[in-house]
């Protein structure tokens, strides 16, 4: 496919659009953050989605072909009053947000990213994804449309501002935000309830791009993963748990490496348990690791 730039800091793209809680169901389920505006709300640390139903038709945000697809068609068919998805928005490089863009590329639908995720995805694509893909019914799609910072997708009753954010879990973090619904789908920049992946990310800068985020006006947050997190005050609970997760754990980690310790002592020694109820432990070595490398630690 080709690809060719959006220009400018906010490029308004204006055509006819094909497609809270803190406790999530295990089910999943699908919640109304406004008129117009719904999220797949995932079971456990599964990726949450978004779709926005506009006048002139719908974008999606984000997309498992493994375990959202179905449930995203479904949710498009029942709120959609018929409309077209136009629109497919890429948050970063990763199978569980890029994996649907065959799916809606063959319903006509434009896939979008930042050039920082589309050159993050051509990198990582073939070798991470494309087998995955395509042994799932699915394959390799890079973004159609690139912008550099921002773009402003207009969907004549709803306007989505997707806005690269910088590294922080990726190299190509990249929010929609809806300014006047006050709704913010934030990719994997926020796990809720679940420990974070850093392994392609800089979580310093990461905690900077959490103090822009505190800064907006937010009303509703779907978290890249965890439960969808509705009300002003609980959104900005949210981004303080993972500011304060990640001030502990690089903490705990500069402390050690000041002792001495080396990194197989300091990923023992590194005290979680006070996110004993949160999901995804399994990626706190890795993280640690990461942080440990951050610091200049050597392997």
């Amino acid at each position: 496919m080709r690809r060719w730039g959006v220009c400018g800091l906010a490029a308004v793209l204006a055509v006819g659009l094909a497609a809270g809680a803190w406790a999530a169901e295990k089910a999943g389920k699908t919640v109304r953050l406004a008129e117009g505006v719904f999220a797949w709300d995932s079971p456990g640390a599964d990726v949450n989605n978004g779709v926005i139903v506009g006048s002139r038709g719908i974008f999606v945000y984000n997309c498992d072909l493994d375990k959202t697809y179905k449930r995203l068609t479904a949710l498009i068919q029942k709120e959609g009053k018929g409309k077209p998805v136009r629109f497919l928005g890429n948050g970063h490089a990763a199978g569980d947000d890029i994996g649907c863009n065959g799916q809606f590329e063959d319903m006509g639908a434009t896939i979008v990213g930042s050039d920082a995720m589309y050159q993050d995805l051509v990198e990582k694509g073939p070798k991470r994804y494309k087998a995955r893909l395509e042994k799932a019914g699915g394959r390799l799609v890079y973004p159609h449309v690139g912008f550099k910072d921002r773009a402003v997708f207009d969907l004549g009753s709803h306007q989505v501002h997707m806005i690269l954010m910088g590294k922080g879990h990726t190299v190509g973090d990249t929010v929609a935000y809806l300014p006047k619904e006050k709704v913010l789908f934030s990719t994997d920049l926020l796990f809720v309830n679940n420990h974070p992946t850093v392994t392609d990310g800089d979580t310093a800068n990461w905690q900077k791009i959490l103090a822009t985020l505190r800064t907006w006006e937010v009303e509703a947050l779907v978290p890249g993963h965890g439960p969808v997190v509705q009300g002003k005050e609980n959104v900005r609970k949210a981004i303080d748990a993972l500011d304060a997760y990640f001030n502990d754990v690089r903490g705990q980690v500069k402390a050690m490496m000041a002792q001495g310790k080396k990194l197989a002592e300091i990923q023992k020694g590194v005290d979680v348990k006070k996110y004993a109820s949160w999901g995804r432990k399994n990626v706190v070595p890795a993280t640690i690791k990461h942080i440990y490398t951050e610091l200049g630690g050597k392997n």
